[in-house]
């Protein structure tokens, strides 16, 4: 068992003694064995690629045949130094992203990637510094574990060249945190992403979705074909759905709504019809109204049956019996309340507001000087419209 960094910058000579030059890179084949094709042999006028059937030895030199011919570097031919040292993989073992720290490869019958090494060993092996730190570690009686995965242990989506086939190792991936595989996929390109997607169950694949960065996501909803972008639209919290909506044509807006749930569906396009006002473009329909004769134990059950989908419940809004906003309370004063106590007579009556057309500094003002998390926005019959948060709010205002 070799490793690629015991093989870079090694001197390389034919079989009659000339020096051609040191190791810079291997080349390779990509599939479920990773066969080495190519020598990058450097000196400092040029530059050879060499193909590794005229390798005859490795010793403290790589020895090839004094009549080798050098060849192309191929479409399907990849680099070790270039493709693989340093980029992140996804560790099907042990369920994670990993960073490839150095490159193993066996040689029999012929030299291939046999895997990767991810510990600090790999790093310390690169530096030249591997023994002296295995020394001192010795001395010290400290036991440092060498991590290495083998090559049907890792997904790397760059390789795959668009051919991703994840079903067999889906309830592997399903274990990896979203944050990590969106962290992941934002270091490849959007057509791997697209396809990576495509291919994991469709809750995961929301969750990836929803922690991608918004340039991504956006590029993704343009991309997807009408119906599967309607899916993760469907699944987003209704104002960041309709950030994205936003992005794309109406035409494209209306073909995406097309596939949305019905209730989903009247959620964007009220937030959609808002939206070029200053607190429509920010406003979020994930909010929970209550009449103000309900019982603090009412309002418990409501809260169970309607909010299993909230990112967050900020606050409870009373209305009376024209639907109109005449109360606000928070989670904790309800919890205190006797189990029979309305509404009305808890609440704080008569609650700060936004209107569509308060500018978004305004709206912050308000938040602050009351320190409050979110706001109703309420049109002239005092209807609830829907509600902006700090958090919201303060994104805008750094724009």
């Amino acid at each position: 068992m070799l490793y690629f960094s015991e093989l870079f910058n090694k001197q390389v000579a034919t079989d009659k003694g000339k020096i051609l030059g040191q190791l810079k890179d291997l080349f390779f084949l990509y599939g479920e064995i990773p066969t080495l094709t190519i020598l990058a042999v450097e000196d400092k006028d040029s530059r050879k690629l060499i193909p590794l059937s005229f390798l005859k030895k490795i010793n403290h030199t790589l020895t090839v045949a004094h009549d080798y011919e050098a060849v192309e570097q191929t479409e399907s031919e990849l680099s070790v130094a270039g493709n693989l040292l340093d980029r992140q993989v996804i560790d099907l073992k042990g369920d994670k992203v990993v960073r490839i720290n150095d490159v193993i490869i066996s040689e029999s019958p012929n030299y291939y990637i046999s895997g990767i090494d991810i510990s600090v060993w790999g790093v310390l092996r690169r530096l030249g510094l591997l023994k002296p730190v295995i020394n001192i570690l010795r001395q010290l009686k400290i036991t440092v574990l060498q991590e290495a995965l083998s090559w049907g242990e890792i997904q790397n989506l760059e390789l795959m060249q668009g051919k991703i086939q994840l079903k067999v190792k889906e309830e592997k991936l399903a274990k990896i945190r979203p944050e990590d595989l969106a962290d992941y996929l934002q270091t490849t390109n959007i057509d791997n992403i697209k396809t990576f997607l495509s291919n994991l169950n469709l809750e995961k694949a929301a969750e990836v979705f929803a922690s991608l960065t918004g340039a991504h996501q956006t590029e993704l909803i343009r991309q997807f074909k009408a119906e599967m972008a309607a899916r993760f639209v469907d699944l987003l919290d209704p104002d960041e759905a309709v950030d994205i909506l936003l992005t794309v044509s109406e035409k494209r807006r209306q073909s995406i709504l097309e596939f949305v749930s019905s209730e989903k569906k009247e959620e964007l396009s009220h937030l959609l019809r808002h939206s070029s006002t200053p607190m429509g473009e920010l406003m979020t329909t994930e909010y929970l109204v209550v009449n103000s004769n309900l019982t603090a134990k009412e309002i418990i059950d409501k809260i169970r049956l309607e909010t299993s989908d909230f990112a967050c419940l900020y606050a409870v809004y009373a209305l009376n019996e024209k639907s109109q906003l005449v109360g606000v309370f928070s989670l904790h004063e309800l919890l205190m309340q006797p189990p029979d106590n309305p509404v009305y007579k808890f609440m704080v009556a008569n609650p700060v507001t936004l209107h569509l057309s308060t500018p978004a500094d305004i709206a912050l003002n308000r938040l602050i000087r009351y320190n409050l998390s979110a706001l109703p926005v309420i049109n002239n019959q005092k209807h609830i419209l829907g509600m902006v948060t700090l958090d919201d709010l303060s994104d805008y205002i750094k724009r």
